[in-house]
């Protein structure tokens, strides 16, 4: 068992060195290219085309803002992405994903 959890733990510590917390979008970037190059390693779309299904309760901007800047248990938190370029992240996220 103990081989296991360090194989979760290595893994996790693999998939987290992906997701880059220095990523800083560029002037010119949109909600999709910070998607594609920030999100998209850990966060794929589905068959159906949604990144995420959200409970309605969680499905709005401020929701995901506040999941980009703070992060969570397996996700970093993205300091960089902030203001404007928060927002477009945030509503294509939104606009691409599920509600339940």
């Amino acid at each position: 068992m103990k081989t296991k959890q360090l194989l979760v733990i290595i893994s996790t510590l693999f998939i987290l060195n992906g997701c880059s917390k220095d990523y800083n979008p560029s002037d010119n970037e949109t909600g999709i290219s910070m998607y594609q190059t920030a999100c998209s390693q850990c966060h794929k779309k589905d068959a159906k085309g949604f990144i995420f299904s959200f409970d309605s309760d969680n499905a709005n901007v401020d929701y995901i803002q506040q999941r980009v800047e703070s992060g969570s248990l397996m996700m970093p938190k993205f300091p960089n992405i902030q203001g404007e370029k928060l927002q477009q992240l945030s509503e294509y996220i939104l606009k691409n994903s599920m509600v339940k």
